[in-house]
C-alpha cells in the first residue's frame, strides 16, 4: 500500500475517533440530549466516510498545488456537507448540526495536525 493511502487510513481512523467523541460529548453536555454510543459512533463514521475521500483524493485533482486554496475549499466543503448529514442522522435542527460539525471538524483537524 502506498504511503499516501496508508496516511489516509490513519487520518480516517483518527477523524472517526475524535469526531465520534465530540458528537457524543456535545450532544450530552451542550444540548442535553442522551445519545446512544452506537449513534454517536455512526454520526462520527458516516459523515467522515462521505467527505474525507473527497478531501484527500478528489479536491487535490481540481485545486492543484495551491495548498492554501485546497485547505480552505476542502475544509469548508466538508463542514457544510457534514452539517446536513448530522442533521439528518441525529434528527436535530441545522443550528445544532452546524455547531457539531464545526467543533468536530476543528477538533479532528487540530488533533490530526499533531500527527502530521
Amino acid at each position: 500500500m502506498a504511503g499516501y493511502e496508508k496516511n489516509f487510513l490513519y487520518a480516517l481512523l483518527i477523524t472517526v475517533t475524535i469526531e465520534s467523541a465530540v458528537v457524543y460529548l456535545l450532544m450530552r453536555y451542550l444540548f442535553n440530549i442522551k445519545l446512544a454510543s452506537k449513534d454517536a459512533f455512526m454520526a462520527g463514521v458516516l459523515p467522515s466516510l462521505a467527505t474525507l475521500p473527497y478531501a484527500w483524493f478528489v479536491a487535490p485533482m481540481f485545486l492543484g498545488n495551491n495548498y492554501t486554496l485546497y485547505l480552505w475549499i476542502s475544509e469548508i466543503s466538508v463542514f457544510i456537507v457534514e452539517v446536513f448529514i448530522l442533521a439528518y442522522l441525529l434528527k436535530i435542527d441545522y443550528k445544532k448540526a452546524t455547531i457539531l460539525s464545526f467543533v468536530a471538524n476543528l477538533a479532528s483537524w487540530s488533533i490530526g495536525g499533531l500527527f502530521w
